[in-house]
């Protein structure tokens, strides 16, 4: 086993809540829902303890029911305890880089907004797999 460095994870859009979400990362979508932008949606957090062959999984869902791919910012971050990923105005926020941007397709949009889509992160080697 060995410790996380840092901090990997993903944006995300989910429900807003006006309860614990700033105002002013409400989105509206097309279809009405009301979305919060730039949140941290961690796979691994700095300092936790990664097993050989021990892989992180997160699910998501498209945004838009007639979307055909989701694209993902990889991000890492010396902040373990990142909430936004951005400020307000779209830039990213102190000590938060994007590694690599993964575009997923999910061609059939039968399912509209229901459809799952897994990012992996693989925690066995030395060098991240996603």
């Amino acid at each position: 086993s060995r410790i996380a460095e840092a901090t990997y994870g993903t944006e995300t859009l989910i429900p807003f809540n006006q309860k614990i979400h700033d105002v002013q990362y409400y989105h509206k979508m097309k279809s009405g829902e009301r979305l919060c932008k730039h949140l941290f949606s961690p796979l691994v957090i700095e300092g936790e303890c990664l097993n050989y062959n021990q892989v992180k999984r997160n699910m998501y869902h498209p945004t838009d029911p007639s979307q055909t791919s989701i694209r993902f910012n990889l991000l890492t971050s010396d902040n373990k305890n990142l909430f936004y990923t951005r400020s307000t105005y779209g830039v990213l926020k102190e000590g938060v880089k994007i590694l690599a941007t993964i575009t997923v397709p999910s061609p059939n949009t039968d399912q509209g907004t229901d459809r799952e889509v897994y990012l992996t992160f693989d925690c066995s080697h030395t060098e991240i797999q996603v």
